[in-house]
Formats: structure tokens, C-alpha cells, sequence
């Protein structure tokens, strides 16, 4: 008499059901990304300070998913981001996309565990997005100088989404486990 379990299929099932509220808690950060970080500058009464939520969650899921998973999130992130601004509908998304790619392309070799590596990748990610965009203004709209762009967009976007990176890093690792 043999006996025959089918545990492979009770698993395979329910890792499927994990993915699904894996992906679809990952729609739910994303959005909530940037309905937050439209209304956190107004909440804090501190206009001038608009981090980069999104940017910092998708490099998150860059660092802990595959490229392909990686790709994914980053290009959803980028046109949920961009229904909600009033530029052209997938800049944002190939921005995005670009910088957190590259921001764990270049600190794969480092030890992904440390804050510091952490805040390196979002600051890379900062910094390539945001000269990415700025590529795209120039192809497909008007183009601001150089000067200014540094001043009024790369230089804030980069310091006050690295200010943040460590806490909503956090919210990433708590919310979305290995």
C-alpha cells in the first residue's frame, strides 16, 4: 500500500496567493506613495519639502526582487506617478525605471544590508532619474537651462528624498518581507 501526499499542490497554490498580495500590497504602496507625497508637504506646512516617496519604493523592490519583477514595479510606480503630475504620460515611468535599475546595478557588489548602501541607492536612483527626466524635457518639450535644473530640481529632489529614504526604506522592509 503506498500512500501519496499532495502537499506540492497545496503549496504551489498558496505561493501563488502569496504573489497575488505580494503584487497587489506593491499596487497599494505605490499609489499610497504618491497620494502621500502630494499631501505631505500641505500636512507638514512645509511646501518646499516634496521627497520622493515613489522613488524610494520602487529602488526597495529593485534591491529585493528580481530585474524582471524590478522593471515591472518601476515603470507602474512611474505611471501612477505620472496620471497624477501634469507632465507627459510615461517620462516619469522611463525615469524611474532607469535610475532605480542603475542605483542597484552599481551598488550590487556592495552589502546590500546597510543603511548606508541603502541611501547610496536611492541617492544614485535621485540623480539618474532626475538627468534622466531632464534628457527627456530636453527631446519632447521645452528645455530648461542647466543651471536652473540643478538648482530648483535635481539638488532638492536628491537631499530631501535621501533625507527620507531611511524611514520609508523601513515601511518597504516592514510591508513588502523577502
Amino acid at each position: 500500500m503506498s500512500v501519496s501526499v499532495r502537499r506540492p499542490i497545496i503549496l504551489a497554490a498558496s505561493s501563488r496567493a502569496r504573489v497575488f498580495r505580494e503584487r497587489g500590497l506593491l499596487f497599494l504602496l505605490l499609489f499610497g506613495s504618491v497620494l502621500l507625497q502630494s499631501a505631505l508637504p500641505a500636512a507638514l506646512g512645509a511646501g518646499w519639502f516634496r521627497p520622493d516617496l515613489l522613488l524610494v519604493l520602487v529602488v526597495f523592490w529593485n534591491a529585493t526582487r528580481s530585474p524582471g519583477e524590478g522593471w515591472t514595479a518601476a515603470l507602474l510606480g512611474g505611471l501612477i506617478g505620472d496620471v497624477f503630475s501634469s507632465g507627459r504620460l510615461g517620462m516619469g515611468a522611463v525615469s524611474l525605471a532607469a535610475g532605480a535599475r542603475a542605483a542597484v546595478l552599481l551598488c550590487r557588489s556592495l552589502q546590500s544590508e546597510r543603511l548606508g548602501t541603502k541611501v547610496l541607492m536611492v541617492a544614485i536612483a535621485s540623480l539618474v532619474s532626475s538627468g534622466a527626466y531632464y534628457l527627456l524635457l530636453i527631446v519632447f518639450q521645452s528645455q530648461p537651462s542647466a543651471s536652473w535644473a540643478l538648482r530648483e530640481a535635481i539638488w532638492p529632489h536628491l537631499w530631501q528624498t535621501v533625507v527620507i529614504a531611511p524611514l520609508w526604506w523601513r515601511v518597504g522592509e516592514k510591508a513588502l518581507p523577502k
